[in-house]
């Protein structure tokens, strides 16, 4: 299981299936999702997905990169379907996340001043 981790940490853009990640653990699909769900406590792909938000909001608070080259660096094809997941996975579409942070950047170094 450390080794598929370490896989999809490694290669979070390529696109894994179930299967590719079984054969290069040396397991069947199926002793690969019930390993992976007793350890991880997630399916292989549910956590794969998770690690691909993680790094889409590293990329999007770090980078000015615009949302296409946002999602092909974490292994989607284009930013609509990115912006499908990430508003599912994080609440808000990757452009109101991104300007969200910006302004609470912002806020935080602002002192309030009594009136």
């Amino acid at each position: 299981i450390g080794r598929v981790v370490a896989l999809m940490h490694e290669e979070i853009a390529h696109a894994w299936t179930l299967d590719e990640l079984a054969r290069r653990a040396g397991l069947s699909r199926t002793a690969l999702a019930e390993r992976f769900r007793k350890t991880m406590g997630d399916t292989p792909l549910n956590h794969l997905r998770t690690l691909r938000m993680q790094q889409a909001v590293q990329l999007l608070t770090e980078t000015d990169r615009p949302l296409e080259a946002v999602a092909t660096a974490i292994g989607y094809q284009d930013a609509f379907s990115f912006s499908k997941v990430f508003k599912r996975s994080v609440g808000l579409s990757p452009k109101a996340f991104r300007q969200r942070d910006a302004e609470d950047r912002l806020n935080f170094w602002r002192f309030k001043t009594e009136s």
